[in-house]
């Protein structure tokens, strides 16, 4: 990174670890619900699907 601001490197790094879940929104706006999205989102940070669930996102 190659900012020097100590706000600008958490930020930046922030935005990463999140980067998934900000572009799960993108990737279903519009098609599916708010909730939806956090269970996607909520799965990713659970490291995959869980087995049983019954259902897949694209």
């Amino acid at each position: 990174m190659r900012s020097k601001i100590e706000p600008m490197k958490e930020m930046a790094g922030t935005l990463r670890r999140h980067r998934e879940q900000m572009l799960n929104w993108f990737r279903a706006r519009g098609e599916i619900s708010n909730g939806s999205v956090e269970g996607m989102n909520n799965r990713e940070e659970k490291g995959g699907e869980e087995k049983g669930d019954g259902g897949s996102f694209g």
